[in-house]
């Protein structure tokens, strides 16, 4: 019980770190925007917003966020600056794909009965899910910021967005293993293997003794790069799926999201 409950506190602590981080990023830009209102009169404010210019607002921030996590493949490369990358882990933690492979990770966790202590059910995959969460944070700080920029590499995925199914899919799952250095070059990605092993072997503190083995480790980190493959296949096809829905979605769903354009925006991971 003490393991399970340190798995859900590492993933509570992580995501409030987090949001500490981004709420004070989001303060220091309110106050550079201030201005003392001794200086401001009645005909110098603005006219309030409308709706359309808070729409395409949030869109831009949503396009931002995005654009530190996944890059178009053919696109001219700019490199991430260090204060990019940690807002990288910021945006990856908050991010549908982290929970998408934390779920992944429980599942095949589940399938493999890893460890044996949690039980089966949905208790078990509960409990998997926690400790999965916990780990999935702890690998993004390492492997979207920490790592990469130590090694000078780009965390982001860089999507091929046209191609066939196969060879699309195939560059999503290659990932894992290549990635960009800091100049735009083709490279091993020795910060995500790095980050997988560092964040597995730290996971093992809150695995039952009885499995704490190098089978367990390796286990858990093939299971870590199949989630991280999966969440790259995801970023890959996302776009397809959301074309596809608003093609064939019913009129009332697609009401509702033209007056939500930026939620797209953000799940899409298009730039």
């Amino acid at each position: 019980m003490w393991r399970r409950g340190t798995a859900g506190l590492c993933a509570k602590v992580t995501l409030a770190i987090a949001t500490c981080f981004s709420g004070a990023a989001a303060a220091q830009t309110i106050v550079a925007m201030d201005t003392d209102p001794g200086e401001l009169s009645s005909a110098s404010l603005p006219d309030a917003p409308s709706v359309s210019a808070m729409r395409h607002t949030f869109i831009a921030a949503s396009t931002t966020q995005s654009s530190l996590l996944v890059a178009p493949e053919e696109a001219p490369y700019r490199p991430l600056s260090r204060h990019e990358k940690f807002e990288s882990f910021v945006h990856h933690t908050f991010s549908p794909y982290t929970m998408a492979g934390a779920a992944y990770d429980a599942t095949w966790s589940q399938a493999w009965g890893d460890p044996r202590a949690y039980g089966g059910g949905l208790q078990g995959w509960s409990d998997r899910f926690g400790a999965s969460v916990a780990g999935t944070e702890t690998r993004s700080f390492f492997g979207s910021f920490l790592f990469p920029t130590l090694l000078h590499q780009d965390p982001r995925y860089f999507a091929m967005y046209k191609g066939s199914v196969a060879k699309r899919g195939m560059h999503a799952i290659e990932r894992v293993f290549v990635t960009r250095d800091d100049s735009g070059q083709a490279v091993f990605n020795s910060s995500g293997i790095l980050t997988t092993a560092f964040t597995e072997s730290l996971c093992m503190a809150w695995t039952p003794e009885g499995q704490r083995s190098a089978g367990t480790l390796a286990t858990r980190m093939l299971g870590a790069m199949q989630g991280e493959a999966t969440s790259y296949v995801l970023r890959e096809f996302t776009p397809d799926f959301i074309r596809l829905f608003k093609r064939h979605a019913p009129a009332s769903m697609k009401r509702i999201q033209a007056h939500f354009p930026a939620l797209l925006a953000t799940t899409s991971g298009r730039p």
